[in-house]
């Protein structure tokens, strides 16, 4: 199974997602699927593209390129990835929802498959029909929390 494996951040990032995606990515190959991870970079010395324990990594300048209202930049991500999507045709994705989720959504259609979402916090201001999280669940066939209380506030 080909698995696109969407995050805001990945190594040589530290924290909880990274951590995760560090175990689960790995066991994901062991059990012989391709995975391909997109991901934002918070520097510009990041390689573009790069190979972590025989992980496919692309590094896109999204999470800079949204603070900044970068729109020439924006559209520049949103092309390669679509072509990036296009060519990788995944069977799933597993997206941890966050700001890079928009860049998803806005390429869904390029190679659509079932999208898993993992929440990690939800926004107070999230649930507007119109909100990039709502545009985010609704585009998913399963989504999941990572605590008994998100859980509860995404039945509600």
């Amino acid at each position: 199974m080909r698995i696109l494996y969407w995050t805001d951040l990945f190594l040589p990032h530290i924290g909880g997602i990274e951590t995760f995606s560090m175990d689960l990515v790995p066991a994901l190959q062991a059990r012989g699927h391709e995975v391909m991870v997109v991901t934002s970079d918070l520097t510009l010395d990041e390689p573009r593209v790069d190979t972590l324990s025989g992980i496919s990594v692309h590094r896109f300048p999204t999470w800079n390129a949204l603070r900044t209202n970068d729109f020439g930049t924006i559209m520049g991500i949103r092309k390669a990835v679509t072509a990036l999507k296009r060519r990788f045709q995944p069977d799933v994705a597993h997206v941890h929802f966050g700001a890079t989720s928009y860049t998803y959504v806005q390429t869904q259609r390029a190679a659509p498959a079932p999208t898993v979402t993992t929440v990690h916090a939800i926004p107070e201001s999230s649930f507007t029909a119109d909100s990039l999280f709502s545009k985010v669940l609704r585009a998913s066939a399963v989504v999941n929390a990572v605590s008994a209380q998100g859980h509860r506030r995404l039945t509600r």
